[in-house]
């Protein structure tokens, strides 16, 4: 052994070890960002639950499920997403009545301020919940998990995923480090390339990208405000207490 070989082998060591350690941390790093992503996903199905508790009190206000078709597809909009059944649940229920001089106003402040809060369920469910952090500069912070970060952290994902199977794979990673290494390098001059078949491992160590389709995760539209929201609900609410006054008396009685 020489002088180069007593300074080049430990050098070659160290550049397999940083290769190898490249390798399995690439690795680590990924699945956190695997595992992080489906807690996520199952943190924003909670949020759909809210959202569905929220469409469910609504439905349960305008007393079935045509009235609020018929509401949803007048401003316009998909009514599907929001056909969730008539549920009365603490969740939605308000902690009092609005108060009117007569039961139709009240019953339509009651209907206002049930889509307003479905509104707001739908919103923080696809942008996430807004709050202030400095008042004085109105600066804003988005927090909670939401629709459209998830479908941004699984795109990222992807993304690393494909280079991952790319360019780290035990073959790629093999055949980089079999360039430092004199040994075998010599050995190839010798007796021939060596290339062991790693396909099978690299078959079994291969990320699949993930589907997000393949979630089951709820899709509901952005819900409108303002004046063409009252107009809609207006109506809504004066033909559905003439059509249905005793069962709208029924169901504001059960509220209090």
């Amino acid at each position: 052994m020489g002088i180069n070989d007593d300074f080049v082998n430990p050098l070659v060591t160290d550049i397999l070890t940083e290769v190898a350690g490249n390798f399995f941390e690439a690795r680590r790093l990924l699945d956190h960002k695997i595992e992080l992503f489906h807690n996520n996903v199952e943190l924003l199905k909670q949020s759909a639950g809210v959202v569905d508790a929220r469409a469910a009190f609504l439905n349960y206000l305008l007393i079935d499920e045509t009235e609020a078709a018929a509401l949803y597809e007048s401003l316009p909009l998909p009514a599907k997403p929001f056909l969730v059944g008539e549920k009365l649940s603490d969740l939605a229920r308000p902690s009092s009545l609005p108060a009117a001089l007569t039961v139709r106003r009240k019953y339509f402040k009651l209907v206002f301020w049930a889509f307003d809060k479905l509104r707001r369920a739908c919103d923080t469910y696809l942008n996430g919940e807004r709050r202030h952090v400095n008042a004085q500069r109105q600066q804003e912070e988005t927090v909670k998990v939401y629709f459209h970060m998830l479908d941004k952290m699984h795109t990222l994902i992807n993304e690393d995923i494909e280079k991952i199977n790319c360019y780290l794979s035990p073959s790629c990673t093999l055949q980089y480090a079999r360039t430092f290494d004199m040994q075998t390098s010599e050995k190839e001059k010798t007796f021939g390339k060596i290339s062991p078949d790693l396909s099978s491992l690299d078959e079994k160590l291969r990320y699949k990208p993930i589907d997000f389709g393949s979630l089951n995760l709820k899709t509901f539209p952005d819900l409108p405000s303002g004046a063409a929201v009252k107009t809609a609900i207006k109506a809504t609410v004066k033909r559905v207490y003439c059509n249905q006054r005793s069962r709208v008396k029924e169901r504001l009685a059960a509220l209090r």
